[in-house]
This record gives C-alpha cells, structure tokens and sequence, in this order.
C-alpha cells in the first residue's frame, strides 16, 4: 500500500469526541499500515535524528478539560500515546488534579496552548454586533463581549498588534442596546447600533466600512506583550508538569512571526500550526488534521488533508490595516 505523506497528526478536542471513534480511529490506521508513535518519536523523525520505516502518526487534543478523561481512558486501552495541549488559566480544580496526574504518564506529554486561547481585536472596521442570539464571533467570552458590543476585526492573540476601541465607544453600544432587547439579531439590530455609533462621534465610514475609533498597539508594545506572556506561559507549564516544555500548539491554529521567534528562544522544540499532512519534514509549524465527530470514517487522511484550506500568506501589519480600514 502506497502513502503520499509518512506522517501525519491527529487533532481532536478529547472533551468532544466519542470515545468509541478514537479507539475506532486508531484500530483503522493501524490495520492500514500506520504506526502510532511518542511526541520524543514525532520529535526524532521531523528534526531528522531518526528515519522510519512505516507511515507513522500522533494523537495529539487541545484546550484540556477534566472531560477529557474518556479519552484517555479509550488512547489507554489500545496503549496509544499522546500529547494533550492546555491552557493553564482557563483550567478548573478538576481540570487541574486531572493532568497534574496525567503529566506522570511516560506515554502522555502535556503542551503548552497559551495560557488562555485568547482572540484580540486586530482592525478597527466593525464585523458586527454582539447578541447572544446570533454572537457572530465563536466564543465570544475570549474577546470580553457583552450585549451590543462592536466587533472589531479579529484574531488570534498571537498574530499581530492589538486594536483597542476609544474610551466610551463600547459603553455608548452598551447603552443603545439596552433600548434594543426587543430587537432580534439582524439588519435592524445592526442599523440601529450604527447609527449610534457614528452620532456619538465614536465611529465614521471608510470606504463604505464602518468603524470605530481607537488606538493600535505599538511595535515594541506587543513584542514585549508577547514575549512576556509566552515566557509566563512556559513557566507556568513546567512548574505545572515539573518537565521541559517541548511543544507549542498555537490557538486557533495560527502562528505568528513574532511568535514563533520567541518559542525557538524558548527552546521549544516542536510548534504546531495549520491544517493538514506533514509533507515536509520539520519540527517547527507543524500542521495537524483536524478530526472530530463529524468526519467521515474510516478515516481517509489523504482525503482529509486534500479538504485542508492552503496556508494564508503572511502579509505585513501596515498593508492589513490599509485593507481592513
């Protein structure tokens, strides 16, 4: 049997996935010729210390919760290793006492996912308008959004500079939606708010683009943002594990350049980011494949990676501001 791509990455949300298609999963690529390997393995062969033989993969679920249990339990039954990233902040008491236990494990490594999976405001045209009818954003919580809130353009924490919105232009949204409760999510909704917007000064019209006014986080403000919090991060992880972090997943599976600069003077020595099959052979932006209920079974990684969208090209802060604003 022939495989385009020798090694792959599976990424599940171990919370949310019946334990019955992990073991499912894992049975099937097994008997199709792969072989389930260690994060110290996935390590060796992608920085090229060790060759393979045999198509091998890697079981690795993000964000860690105590839900996460079954999932373990299923990966221990077929004695399947895997690597769980966590965010150390946003982990309960159950959440806690369960991988301080689990980092034990000599077959379970625990990663570094941020410490809080956080998004940020990035540009300041406006997306739209919080209701919990229609939120617009997924999880909005990680932006702080409250009823009426303008939502700015988004990202992950770690891409680029934050956009932070004028004092009192969120609290004049705030207001008006007071007055709106009877209002359900849509075009009236987000007519009203902005007309709000713009007669309180707070927003104006770009292009035809509605937005907010606000100030941009400086170069050396967010560079010194990031590098503190992603060392604050790599030491909370290894007092969390008592062991040497080896591996970053970024959130929302975008990396940063800044970013990634800081993790390899982290000595970090696997980052994971972007969808797909690992067709080249490195141990840094390492794309995984995305498998949840909803995948077709038996798994077709082949046909999996083919539905992964391209990498997004990297384009400079300047340029995206005069696009987005």
């Amino acid at each position: 049997m022939k495989h385009k791509c020798h090694v792959a990455v599976l990424s599940y949300h171990g919370w949310e996935i019946d334990p019955q298609l992990v073991i499912q999963d894992v049975r099937h690529l097994r008997d199709e010729g792969w072989h389930d390997i260690s994060l110290e393995e996935l390590h060796r062969i992608l920085s090229g210390q060790t060759q393979y033989r045999h198509p091998v993969f890697h079981v690795t679920s993000d964000d860690g919760t105590r839900a996460d249990a079954d999932f373990v339990a299923a990966l221990r039954l077929l004695s399947c290793p895997a690597t769980f990233f966590v965010c150390l902040q946003r982990m309960d008491r159950d959440a806690d006492v369960f991988f301080r236990e689990l980092a034990r494990s000599s077959d379970y490594h625990i990663g570094d996912h941020t410490l809080r999976h956080d998004r940020a405001f990035q540009f300041r045209h406006v997306v739209g308008f919080y209701h919990t009818g229609n939120p617009v954003v997924s999880s909005p919580e990680r932006l702080g959004l409250k009823m009426g809130a303008p939502i700015c353009s988004y990202g992950p924490e770690l891409c680029s500079p934050s956009f932070t919105p004028t004092n009192g232009a969120i609290e004049a949204c705030y207001e008006a939606a007071r007055g709106l409760q009877d209002t359900e999510p849509g075009h009236e909704w987000r007519t009203a708010l902005s007309a709000v917007l713009v007669k309180s000064g707070f927003g104006f019209y770009r292009l035809g683009r509605l937005c907010v006014r606000g100030a941009y986080e400086g170069r050396r403000e967010w560079e010194h943002r990031i590098r503190t919090y992603l060392s604050q991060g790599r030491e909370a992880l290894l007092q969390f594990t008592c062991k040497e972090p080896l591996a970053f997943a970024y959130p929302w599976w975008e990396p940063g350049n800044f970013a990634e600069h800081c993790l390899l003077a982290l000595e970090y020595k696997l980052t994971f980011s972007g969808r797909g099959l690992c067709k080249a052979l490195r141990p840094f932006r390492i794309p995984r494949l995305p498998i949840n209920a909803t995948t077709p079974r038996p798994l077709d990684l082949a046909k999996l990676d083919s539905l992964c969208p391209p990498p997004t090209t990297f384009v400079g802060s300047f340029a995206r501001r005069l696009f987005y604003a």
